[in-house]
């Protein structure tokens, strides 16, 4: 069964989805226009997907070009929800994946340094009960983008004394957003630690007030925020447009694979000898959403989306584990994320773009063949 016969939809919800991944700020009415349907058409279709979580939409940082450091931190751990559960307290983690495989929780980490990751993990992830191994990959060059809320009061959250017993500390999820001490008073000044984000990303209060309001509701219209942090629509406005510009904040629709179904994500770890080529070739599939290249054993992490595991792995034997640079590749499935996680799925692609007799090969490789 094809991808359009599992979840039900056909070559017009196709082209929606797809316009909607090549133009996240498409109108309905420009869409319409495009396949050729009635705007109301449309809109009842985009219900429809959005019903079936494949389209959602979600402002959030752009995690490949906005210059945070990001590590993704994989456990084998006794209580694997356990752990997710106490993730969800924290304000530095992007996410929390269930997986099936050598290791059974991933841990997604945002900061300002590698340092402040390597405090955490230290302080508040090996020394948790019941955690056996634990594996860091920090991004080295991302592969595709990733665009994720994040919590921009972070470094805030050193007033809770982060350490050994700061999942226990932090409880109150609000605070940790920052609202309360953001919008009473409107203390500017802030503390040392909160200014440290605000000069390294050239952002103030009111752009991580925006970005804030803007990643709990995507729906919120410019004026409303405007009234709330006593600015004028153009000038709400005119932020949004200068963080766009910078890479630092994106708006994106795609595949909530936290609510689908239907669908599956896999974690496909691969060992190369040159990454290099292999990077641009799975820029250039279609099943791969994102990635990054990484120091270690595998030096590349990829997250592939697919309706049939089954089919992947069979494309994956074709395109990547026949080639001469690839020495091992593991894959991992995603039972279940801790948050939204919005990234673009294409439901119709026959097979990669980057199929094994069209990749380019490097002299050496031509060499051992």
């Amino acid at each position: 069964m094809n991808a359009e016969a599992l979840l039900e939809i056909d070559t017009v919800d196709v082209d929606i989805i797809n316009y909607f991944l090549s133009e996240p700020e498409i109108s309905h009415s420009r869409v319409a226009r495009r396949v050729n349907k009635s705007q109301p058409a449309v809109g009842a279709r985009i219900k429809k997907l959005e019903a079936k979580s494949l389209i959602k939409s979600m402002y959030g940082i752009n995690l490949s070009k906005a210059g945070f450091t990001i590590a993704f931190i994989s456990l084998q751990a006794m209580n694997p929800d356990k752990i997710i559960d106490e993730m969800r307290r924290c304000p530095f983690v992007i996410n929390a994946l269930r997986l099936i495989g050598q290791y059974n929780v991933q841990i997604w980490l945002a900061a300002t340094s590698i340092e402040r990751i390597e405090n955490i993990v230290e302080g508040n992830i090996r020394s948790v009960d019941g955690i056996s191994r634990v594996m860091m990959q920090v991004w080295i060059e991302p592969i595709g983008d990733l665009v994720a809320p994040v919590n921009l009061n972070m470094e805030h959250h050193l007033h809770l004394k982060c350490g050994p017993d700061c999942k226990n500390l932090a409880k109150d999820h609000e605070f940790l957003r920052g609202y309360l001490d953001c919008t009473a008073g409107k203390n500017k000044g802030g503390s040392k630690d909160g200014e440290l984000l605000e000069k390294q990303f050239n952002i103030d209060l009111d752009d991580k007030l925006i970005v804030m309001k803007l990643q709990d509701d995507p729906s919120i219209t410019f004026s409303l925020i405007g009234e709330q942090i006593d600015k004028s629509q153009p000038a709400v406005g005119a932020r949004i447009a200068k963080m766009k510009k910078r890479n630092f904040m994106a708006f994106k629709r795609g595949v909530n694979f936290k609510t689908s179904k239907d669908l599956h994500l896999v974690q496909v770890s691969i060992a190369a000898t040159d990454s290099s080529l292999l990077i641009e070739s799975l820029k250039k599939c279609e099943y791969i959403l994102f990635g990054f290249k990484t120091l270690g054993e595998k030096s590349l992490i990829a997250y592939a989306g697919t309706h049939s595991i089954e089919h992947l792995e069979m494309e994956l034997d074709k395109c990547i584990r026949a080639l001469p640079s690839v020495r091992a590749l593991e894959t991992s499935v995603v039972v279940s994320c801790m948050k939204d996680l919005v990234l673009p799925y294409q439901p119709a692609h026959e097979c990669f773009v980057c199929n094994y007799d069209k990749v380019p090969i490097s002299k050496g490789e031509q060499a051992i063949a």
